[in-house]
């Protein structure tokens, strides 16, 4: 694993854009025999009319990664509003937990009317 991010290394990424008021899965396909190595992670809401809260709170859970790290987000968003949820930009890379194998970044629904977009950028090594 690099000891520092090279950000010449970055040489894929994937994003997720369900439709309005569902989830989805963030996958980085697996790789024979290689890890993924993620860089930096993004996430963000946006609501276009009146929102109607489904639940509390959502949870963004993982997959191949170690501890299976997850982030637990407010659900109320105003119209119009763009809501920054994960702007996360490693200072040394974030090693999946078994090489070969899809890393996935799992979102909930949103309330009625939000959608999300998030990205990772990452590349894959030994």
């Amino acid at each position: 694993m690099p000891d520092q991010v090279d950000y010449r290394l970055i040489d894929s990424s994937v994003t997720l854009t369900p439709a309005v008021s569902t989830g989805g899965t963030l996958s980085l396909p697996a790789v024979t025999g290689k890890y993924h190595y993620i860089y930096a992670i993004t996430a963000q809401r946006t609501c276009a009319t009146a929102l109607v809260i489904g639940t509390g709170a959502l949870t963004i859970t993982t997959t191949n990664l170690s501890g299976s790290p997850q982030w637990q987000l407010g659900n109320a968003m105003a119209v119009g509003q763009i809501e920054k949820d994960i702007e996360i930009v490693f200072a040394n890379c974030l090693r999946s937990q078994s090489a070969g194998t899809a890393t996935t970044f799992v979102f909930p629904a949103p309330g009625t009317n939000v959608t999300w977009n998030a990205t990772v950028w990452y590349t894959v090594g030994d």
